[in-house]
């Protein structure tokens, strides 16, 4: 199991860089079939680019299954588990919709970026 420590990405999980960061590492253990453990030991504060970009991709792109048998959580505290769920569930809503409803939102939350 690969273990990855949130704090030594960033102490604060907050901005979309940093969770791509995270992302390239989760790809990397996925693209190898490996399970993947990440602490979030010694981080406190959170917010939803980090997890949208990190967490919410990964569902996206090899579904809730594979998040669920590959990748533990632990040391997250109450904050960052509020806003991960809501993550979560979105994450899982935009999986399910079909290509063009995906391509409605991704170019909607496109124009709200420019």
């Amino acid at each position: 199991m690969n273990i990855i420590k949130i704090f030594d990405i960033s102490p604060i999980c907050m901005s979309e860089n940093d969770g791509t960061i995270l992302r390239s590492k989760m790809i990397m253990c996925l693209e190898k079939n490996e399970d993947i453990l990440l602490n979030f030991e010694r981080v406190k504060l959170f917010a939803s680019p980090f997890f949208n970009s990190s967490i919410g991709y990964i569902i996206s792109k090899y579904g809730m299954d594979v998040f669920s048998k590959k990748i533990k959580i632990e040391k997250l505290n109450s904050v960052g588990r509020s806003v991960l769920d809501l993550v979560i569930k979105n994450a899982v809503e935009f999986s399910s919709l079909d290509k063009n409803g995906q391509e409605i939102i991704s170019e909607i939350l496109q124009k709200l970026e420019e």
